[in-house]
């Protein structure tokens, strides 16, 4: 539950009221380590069931020519052109 404005936390207790919130039971008000321990379980088998691995495909876009950074390129005739590279 939000805080009102006139009431601004004062060193942690702010911080230690929001974790106090976010980590007690919704029924009870209070922490109870066996919500802590199914949670664990919870999140536990979540990363078990989850790909070890994404499939993207990776397009390079470019440029792939160009060693280090360019600041400005200028462009002259093609196919050729100047680059102002940075020291």
């Amino acid at each position: 539950m939000p805080r009102a404005i006139s009431q601004p936390a004062s060193e942690y207790r702010g911080a230690f009221e929001w974790l106090t919130t976010m980590r007690s039971n919704l029924t009870t008000g209070q922490i109870e380590p066996g919500d802590f321990l199914n949670m664990r379980k919870a999140v536990g088998a979540y990363v078990r069931n989850q790909p070890k691995s994404a499939a993207y495909q990776w397009i390079e876009m470019g440029p792939d020519n160009v060693g280090g950074r360019v600041r400005a390129k200028r462009s002259t005739r093609p196919p050729r052109g100047r680059y102002g590279p940075v020291a």
